[in-house]
């Protein structure tokens, strides 16, 4: 959306263009979700089915270093109080849903932890005709630095304020009824409340995804997606074009067991302008994602292994390989027990190798369909290869949830 404004006589290009720039990153993305939030309530007056549903956490934790802090290290005592709910309506022909979470954080033992994030998260699909569908998704999250760093350059030391903003329009067309078209645009914008002067730089990122689908058996599905991402720096002069190809397949075994894999190559270029000289530099790369999914009668097991590219506040897009696993176990008809375990690998600040290990065995109590009650600990180690860094956290948890019931008419 572009917004006309009147000019003053004495006119500042450069000033203009931030405050322009400051202005739609603040703005557009939250039209985008009023105009989804609008359009709900218009077609709830018509809908099938509308539906609400809140969930509420507290949650007590202890941590004896939750900046990951390689020098200096303190134990603080905290609590967290969670809002939830999911909304929405349906029709035959469309899907309207608008999720909203807002967390308040009170710690006790260390300075700057205090904070409230929030986080708006809406979609929407429409059904044009019988081989026609569009929808349009649309994003606001305001957090911290301790939580949104923390998977890919880990700079968490200096906890600051971030606002994401994206919107993303989509439209599938299928061509039988075997084979099917999609394309995504979005457009993202991240800024930080950097006033610690730390080396953490906004950015907006513009990317474009084409992807074919065929059901080659009842069971076995194969794709091809295109994508180009465009990745500016708003800080200083920096552009990185990153273009991309890949394949893959989703197979289902059986109806407990499942795999999917996907192979592509990436090639990506660089430029970065400094007191007037540019500088381009340009890369090739491969990506490429396995996962694993099984389902037992008490339990499940789940297991990814992916390379991807993703952009960061260090002013560059980072090569992320990353490996999850996560693991649950019903003991009791009450009493269940669960296991996640990460290991991220990213290029990060000055260029070094960063790793970051995370494992959280949990112990639940479930009361009943929705009161449960949880005990957890979170084990965390961050290391880089090119610098004597090195950062362990140990964590305990305590949380009690109760999720209502959804609110709905239910017409369907």
């Amino acid at each position: 959306m572009h917004i006309k404004h009147k000019t003053l006589w004495h006119f500042n290009a450069d000033a203009a263009t931030h405050c322009l720039v400051n202005h739609n990153l603040r703005f557009q993305p939250l039209i985008a979700l009023l105009w989804l939030v609008i359009l709900s309530f218009s077609v709830t007056a018509h809908a099938r089915e509308w539906y609400i549903q809140p969930t509420v956490k507290m949650q007590f934790e202890a941590d004896d270093n939750i900046l990951l802090r390689s020098d200096e290290k303190n134990d603080v005592f905290g609590f967290k109080a969670s809002f939830a709910a999911i909304s929405g309506t349906r029709t035959a022909t469309s899907d309207i849903d608008l999720k909203t979470l807002v967390d308040v954080y009170h710690y006790w033992g260390q300075d700057n932890l205090d904070r409230v994030n929030v986080g708006l998260y809406g979609h929407s699909d429409f059904q044009i005709t019988a081989r026609n569908a569009i929808g349009l998704d649309a994003d606001y999250v305001r957090d911290n630095t301790v939580t949104s760093e923390l998977d890919t350059t880990g700079l968490t030391q200096n906890p600051i304020p971030r606002e994401l903003f994206n919107v993303a329009p989509h439209w599938s067309y299928a061509l039988s009824e075997l084979q099917s078209l999609q394309v995504q645009y979005k457009h993202e914008e991240v800024r930080y409340d950097n006033d610690a002067n730390t080396s953490l730089t906004s950015y907006i990122t513009d990317s474009i995804n084409l992807s074919f689908q065929h059901q080659w058996q009842e069971n076995l599905q194969y794709f091809i997606t295109y994508s180009s991402l465009w990745y500016r720096v708003t800080d200083f002069d920096r552009e990185v074009n990153n273009h991309s190809v890949t394949t893959g397949m989703d197979y289902r075994y059986s109806e407990t067991l499942s795999f999917n894999f996907m192979v592509g190559a990436r090639f990506s270029g660089n430029s970065t302008t400094f007191a007037g000289i540019t500088i381009t530099d340009d890369s090739i790369g491969a990506l490429f994602g396995l996962g694993f999914n099984k389902q037992f009668e008490q339990g499940y097991f789940n297991f990814d292994y992916s390379r991807s590219i993703t952009p960061s506040s260090i002013g560059k897009l980072l090569q992320v390989d990353s490996i999850k696993f996560a693991s649950g176990y019903d003991l009791t008809r009450n009493l269940g027990l669960s296991l996640t375990a990460a290991i991220n690998k990213t290029n990060s600040a000055n260029d070094s190798e960063r790793i970051y290990y995370s494992v959280e065995p949990k112990l639940i109590w479930r009361f009943n369909r929705q009161l449960n009650l949880s005990g957890s600990y979170r084990f965390r180690l961050q290391e880089y290869d090119s610098i004597d860094s090195r950062a362990v956290s140990n964590g305990f948890f305590v949380a009690i949830n109760y999720q209502w019931d959804d609110f709905t008419n239910n017409r369907f």
